[in-house]
């Protein structure tokens, strides 16, 4: 009786363990995602001039592949063909939950106001982010939040001067949706 007990603790241990490394390799394969939002940045210049960054919507496809399923790594590749922007970083899987920190993205911005021609300042800027994701079904949802310093290059049509400028982020909402391609 003492050996049947023990074989079904040790079978359903077995069964529990198997089904948490296994949920990692669940999120494997292609996706397309969409990514927008905006963050809010502060010049570094003394004057502490506040600009929201706008990201523009952009979609694309996005890789996961588990790297190490007993600790539960993945590998995440994200690259948008209409805005040339790619991005790679690493993550982790814990219940579910995918969490990454310091991960460099490339995302096309926009900075609201205007320039001497009317237009406004467009960009491809790489922000460091931190995020929190969670998967419901073939869908994952992604709450970011962009840290650190933002280069950006402000461009006037007009006259055609470029200034590069440094902009302290301050705060920031950024989305991500991904769905499982077929």
């Amino acid at each position: 009786m003492m050996k049947r007990i023990l074989l079904l603790l040790m079978t359903a241990a077995t069964m529990f363990c198997s089904c948490s490394k296994q949920s990692s390799k669940k999120l494997n394969g292609e996706y397309h995602y969409r990514i927008g939002g905006a963050v809010t940045t502060q010049t570094t210049d003394g004057k502490n001039t506040e600009y929201e960054i706008l990201i523009e919507y952009q979609f694309g496809t996005m890789k996961i592949i588990t790297t190490d399923s007993r600790n539960r790594i993945l590998y995440v590749s994200m690259s948008s063909a209409m805005k040339g922007t790619f991005s790679n970083f690493t993550a982790t899987e814990r219940d579910g939950i995918i969490t990454f920190k310091d991960a460099e993205i490339q995302v096309s911005t926009r900075l609201p106001g205007e320039t001497s021609s009317g237009t406004m300042s467009k960009n491809t800027t790489k922000i460091c982010v931190d995020g929190v994701g969670k998967r419901y079904g073939d869908e994952l949802l992604f709450d970011l939040t962009a840290k650190g310093t933002v280069t950006t290059t402000l461009t006037d049509a007009a006259s055609g001067t470029s200034v590069k400028t440094d902009l302290k982020v301050i705060g920031s909402s950024i989305k991500c949706e991904a769905s499982k391609n077929d």
